[in-house]
């Protein structure tokens, strides 16, 4: 395990070089560091209460998002996340779904004056009412708006997304989950299984060898009985899971059911509601350091 303080300099010292470069009248400091290479690559799956959001920081400080949340997600916890982390812009953000609870705070991002230079979506979402919303922000603030579908591949700085699915069935379903952007994420050797909302019957669909021994499951649907099947757990066989929920939230999720089949399986699963913040730091080869945190977007 490295120590936390290897990690702290590079953070420092990335965020030093940000001031210095804006004091001198440079305008993009990301430009001037990709020499700087850290040696591992981030994964931060943000405590933002009943709901989904993943940050991807990798080695060379190109900053990633996967869904945004809810209401206050993107004004409070992310943006808060990211100036702590010394992020200015985002150079990819997928949105796996419209429901509020997942691009809502993306769509506050943009709001605030977040620069977001790509904004990814399933090729269902210009369907969907919701969508309205974010393209008009889009186009607002100069994001390039980009469709993906299945079978699509996406390389950011060595970090990989295999677009698996863009929702279960050949049409655009009544069920906004079941039009859910799954999504495979290697990182070197580690892998990484988005979900968003997928039910099981998107599940039953993927392909058996792309979900194949997984290293970590970002569980569907925030533990919902309606995702995560047994068969799917098993074929997954994910070293541990996360599942982003709120706290004592009405939903009562993660439900008792999933809670005890992963138990059951053996698999260790983390949850935003009882460990907050988790960040994850891995090389090309193998995950290095796991820390949960209670994240303060006040302080």
């Amino acid at each position: 395990m490295i120590p936390c303080s290897s990690f702290c300099s590079f953070e420092f010292f990335y965020v030093l070089f940000e001031c210095f470069t804006h004091c001198v009248g440079i305008q993009d400091a990301a430009v001037w560091v990709t020499f700087v290479d850290r040696g591992y690559n981030e994964i931060i799956f943000a405590d933002v209460g009943q709901g989904d959001s993943s940050l991807i920081r990798t080695r060379h400080f190109e900053n990633i998002l996967i869904d945004g949340g809810n209401t206050g997600s993107g004004t409070y916890v992310l943006s808060s996340l990211m100036k702590t982390k010394g992020c200015k812009t985002i150079t990819a953000a997928f949105v796996s779904h419209m429901h509020d609870d997942h691009f809502v705070g993306i769509c506050e991002l943009l709001d605030d004056g977040v620069k977001i230079k790509t904004l990814y979506v399933g090729d269902r979402a210009d369907k969907i009412e919701e969508f309205k919303k974010l393209e008009q922000l889009a186009n607002q603030h100069g994001t390039e708006i980009k469709t993906v579908s299945k079978g699509d591949r996406i390389n950011i700085d060595n970090v990989l997304f295999s677009v698996l699915s863009t929702g279960a069935g050949n049409t655009v379903s009544d069920d906004e989950n079941d039009n859910s952007v799954v999504m495979r994420c290697d990182i070197g050797e580690n892998s990484v299984l988005f979900t968003g909302d997928a039910t099981e019957k998107c599940e039953s669909e993927l392909d058996d060898i792309m979900i194949k021994d997984i290293d970590i499951l970002k569980v569907g649907h925030h533990g919902s009985k309606t995702s995560s099947s047994k068969e799917f757990i098993e074929k997954v066989k994910p070293r541990f899971a996360l599942t982003g929920v709120g706290r004592d939230n009405s939903y009562n999720l993660p439900s008792k059911e999933k809670v005890a089949e992963f138990a059951e399986m053996k698999i260790p699963v983390l949850r935003t509601d009882l460990d907050g913040t988790v960040e994850i730091r891995l090389n090309e080869n193998d995950i290095l350091d796991i820390e949960t945190y209670d994240f303060d977007a006040n302080n």
